[in-house]
């Protein structure tokens, strides 16, 4: 990354040169969390207390400009504060990429559904298109996408294997 950003400072200053520069942020960014969440999963991690609810709501409002600008929205249905052990960076990663993947699928005008239940289970539901059953068997699978040359990095669901579990199981 550092080759490539040093690179790109070589460019005239305009249009092509910022919209490389915002690109080779964003992957720096994603590499960063693929080497976050290895790290967590090849150690034995340290979990905290967390509240989800709050946790949730928090990554809603940091969405929800980029949801309006979509023409989407965000709807989140809380129950009791429901306390999870996680690592909190690697949970707030983890919730993102479900809410920008979720984004990304719904449909103009609708929304994405966030649901936080008493047993501390999370659920996302987008009003999109469907996943075709074929493809059920790999969805959970690092880096798999379909097509191929959609957008994205292919790694927000298998991210969102549960990295937390329930206060007291």
């Amino acid at each position: 990354m550092a080759i490539l950003t040093g690179g790109l400072a070589q460019l005239h200053q305009g249009q092509l040169r910022h919209e490389l520069e915002h690109d080779a942020a964003r992957m720096s960014t994603i590499i960063t969390q693929l080497l976050k969440l290895s790290s967590w999963r090849a150690a034995d991690p340290l979990l905290d207390k967390v509240e989800l609810n709050t946790l949730v709501r928090d990554i809603c409002i940091a969405y929800a400009p980029m949801a309006l600008d979509a023409g989407k929205s965000l709807e989140l249905d809380e129950q009791d504060r429901i306390w999870v052990e996680a690592n909190p960076e690697i949970l707030r990663i983890a919730i993102s990429k479900l809410v920008e993947n979720a984004l990304m699928h719904t449909s103009l005008g609708s929304s994405v559904d966030l649901a936080v239940s008493t047993s501390g289970t999370l659920v996302v539901y987008n009003h999109g298109a469907s996943v075709p059953d074929e493809n059920w068997p790999e969805l959970f699978k690092p880096f798999f996408k379909a097509p191929l040359n959609k957008p994205g990095a292919g790694w927000a669901l298998p991210s969102s294997r549960k990295p937390w579990r329930p206060r007291g199981h």
